[in-house]
């Protein structure tokens, strides 16, 4: 089982954690999803949610008005959202409980890779680099994931964040196969130890220069076997 580090965020304090799973997923977070509300300090355990059911809807509709306000016209549609995400894989986030119920704040959504050595990173929206870290560390503890992919642009605040795991590993840097060519692919590890590190927000490393030429020269060092990380 993983294990979540302490949850001691001053941002998230009144905050409560979410889990959206089918129910074939869920007996395996249940337990996570209970121990991540004792290690956070809130009144219940982690809400556990069935994106099949119809009540689900309201919820899954505010989840979809996060990924819309943070992604702008790259969010995802409807139909992807539910196809590519809710069922394949597993979201994570905090919420505020209002009186229509929970109000999600945070958003990290999951699905597994073909190696099952790795979750891609589908979404992750947040108001703050703190709480970034705090669902980050926290969602990978209660969705059970060791290891990250993202696919993002050079540039994107969240590559700050997740530098804060350990070194990234880059598989492109140059990614024309994209609609935008400026991409990175990289992985980064996400066990109890690198939660801890990502917690005590460690500065972000300097990234390279990320023009054209010297991107597709980066590219094809990687191409060519060389091994790159930004630590």
């Amino acid at each position: 089982m993983a294990v979540a580090p302490a949850f001691d965020d001053p941002d998230s304090s009144s905050l409560v954690p979410w889990i959206v799973c089918r129910p074939a997923g869920r007996a395996a977070l249940d337990a996570q999803g209970a121990q991540m509300g004792a290690q956070m300090g809130a009144q219940m355990g982690a809400q556990m949610i069935d994106p099949l059911k119809v009540a689900s809807a309201p919820f899954l509709g505010r989840l979809q008005a996060l990924d819309r306000a943070t992604y702008g016209p790259r969010a995802m549609p409807s139909w992807v959202f539910y196809d590519c995400a809710v069922v394949p894989g597993a979201l994570f986030g905090l919420a505020r409980v209002g009186t229509d119920g929970l109000e999600p704040v945070t958003l990290l959504g999951l699905i597994p890779m073909v190696s099952r050595q790795a979750e891609l990173v589908v979404a992750l929206c947040a108001p703050s680099a703190s709480l970034m870290r705090a669902t980050l560390a926290h969602g990978t503890a209660a969705l059970g994931c060791e290891r990250l992919t993202l696919v993002t642009q050079w540039g994107a605040p969240e590559l700050d964040v997740l530098a804060g795991f350990g070194p990234l590993r880059l598989h492109t840097a140059w990614t024309p196969a994209h609609d935008d060519p400026r991409t990175v692919t990289c992985s980064v590890a996400t066990d109890a130890r690198a939660r801890a590190r990502l917690l005590s927000a460690p500065p972000p490393p300097v990234w390279p220069n990320a023009n054209d030429h010297s991107l597709i020269a980066l590219q094809a060092s990687i191409e060519a076997g060389d091994v790159i990380e930004i630590v």
